[in-house]
């Protein structure tokens, strides 16, 4: 049998997929660190840590969430599984699409993720999107994320070497904070008078709100660390204090930020 039209759009838009994401990463491994370099750059965070604590001077290091500590695509693969698995028979073959989709490889964002699974209409889009949105956003579904590997050892070896942690999300507090606090706690992360969450009760841009968060936590700490996966917000919170190591995590990122400011190291993981 001969392939349908849609069939043969499926396909070429897979294929285009594909090779975008395969030169992607191809441009980001030559910017990435080798694992002996991201070795010795976190373990200069470490010891600038240990030595800013000696000095009595408050040592903090500041993290986003959001694919910077954990992975969010296992959460939005959850959403759609649930949604494929109730509406299966409106959307065939989709529920068996979705339960093959690999967090880790897949596309990032919703709508190259529908695409990807072959939904091509705009209508079904809209509809998935409608479904996916408030539960994304929501507090029931932040579990389902995954650590990035490393990220628990790390943070707590700064902790032992003396930093307050801050966890700094643009994630909204009225639709999200529950949900933020159990998933920290439920995969092991410190949430304490050391291990501090910051959420963007200011509705600002999330570059403007990070960078005075960064701001204020620079007058009362010596940030040591400073740890995100989406460009502009990583050089606002540099830019809020100079003195700190900014680490890019180059995991995924929206396709409207600009570029990482030049010097800053880029690493995928926080494995030592």
């Amino acid at each position: 049998m001969l392939p349908t039209r849609s069939t043969r759009f499926i396909q070429k838009s897979l294929l285009l997929l594909l090779t975008l994401a395969t030169a992607l990463a191809a441009s980001a491994a030559e910017k990435t660190l080798s694992p002996a370099e991201q070795t010795k750059l976190l373990q200069s965070i470490l010891d600038r840590t240990a030595q800013a604590a000696a000095a009595g001077k408050s040592p903090a290091a500041a993290f986003d969430i959001d694919d910077t500590l954990m992975r969010t695509s296992p959460r939005t693969k959850a959403i759609l599984l649930e949604f494929a698995g109730k509406h299966g028979e409106r959307f065939p073959g989709l529920l068996e699409r979705v339960s093959r989709l690999d967090p880790l490889t897949g596309p990032h964002g919703i709508v190259p993720t529908l695409e990807f699974l072959g939904i091509t209409t705009d209508e079904q889009k809209t509809e998935i999107k409608k479904y996916w949105l408030p539960r994304f956003l929501g507090n029931d579904y932040l579990t389902f994320d995954w650590p990035i590997p490393g990220a628990l050892a790390f943070v707590q070896a700064l902790r032992e070497k003396g930093a307050t942690i801050y966890y700094i999300t643009a994630r909204s507090p009225e639709r999200m904070m529950e949900g933020t606090k159990k998933a920290l706690v439920h995969f092991g992360f410190p949430l304490d008078a050391r291990a501090i969450l910051a959420m963007n009760d200011t509705h600002k841009p999330a570059p403007e709100f990070k960078g005075k968060r960064t701001e204020a936590i620079g007058k009362t700490h010596e940030l040591t660390g400073l740890f995100e996966n989406e460009p502009d917000n990583l050089n606002a919170m540099h830019r809020a204090a100079t003195a700190a190591q900014a680490v890019f995590i180059d995991t995924v990122k929206s396709p409207a930020a600009g570029p990482v400011d030049s010097g800053i190291p880029w690493i995928k993981d926080y494995k030592r």
